[in-house]
């Protein structure tokens, strides 16, 4: 359930009682010679195609890319949009957020962007002690429901110069152009066909 507050929109769990909203401030160093920046070579336009809370399209937008940032579930679209509205960085506010499924906006976005952005939600590892923040144990239990193998193919189909998957730096390799890895992710970049 939305419901505004204070802050802005929030988001209640009802079943858990959780309130969550996207929160920008102090989030993620900015590393414009670290894996992500490399993996998104020279663009200028990126479409975050697994928008979610928006971290990765609110980092993407502080290096300098030009981020339209999706998400299917109107909920969190929401709060994500009144988030953008509200912050007090100019890159922030420039973020363009639609409440769309990925694939058909894809498939209709013209001229296509430079980059398709992808990050599906690791899987929760079995083996771990430690719960992820309440904003992410939300997100995971209404809007987990991600097809990656579709939305990949979307993605490739889009025209976009370049597609980047986030994946976990475990996870089995994939047959992809280039591979920038990191201590936590790996970046498995797809060149235009």
């Amino acid at each position: 359930m939305l419901r505004g507050g204070g802050g802005g929109l929030e988001l209640v769990e009802l079943s858990s009682g959780l309130c969550v909203r996207p929160r920008f401030a102090g989030r993620k160093k900015i590393a414009r010679r670290g894996p992500l920046a490399r993996a998104m070579g020279r663009a200028a336009t990126v479409v975050d195609a697994t928008a979610g809370f928006g971290g990765d399209s609110v980092l993407l937008a502080r290096m300098g890319f030009c981020v339209t940032a999706v998400e299917r579930h109107p909920a969190i679209a929401a709060l994500l949009h009144d988030a953008v509205a509200c912050s007090a960085d100019p890159r922030v506010n420039a973020v363009r957020v639609h409440c769309a499924d990925s694939c058909e906006f894809l498939g209709a976005l013209r001229p296509p962007a430079d980059v398709v952005y992808l990050d599906p939600m690791f899987p929760a590892r079995r083996k771990t002690s430690a719960l992820p923040a309440k904003e992410m144990q939300v997100l995971r239990r209404i809007a987990f429901r991600c097809d990656i193998d579709a939305l990949l193919h979307a993605a490739r189909n889009s025209g976009a110069g370049r597609v980047v998957l986030k994946r976990p730096p475990e996870a089995p390799a994939a047959d992809c152009d280039l591979v920038f890895g990191g201590k936590l992710a790996r970046y498995e970049v797809y060149l235009r066909r």
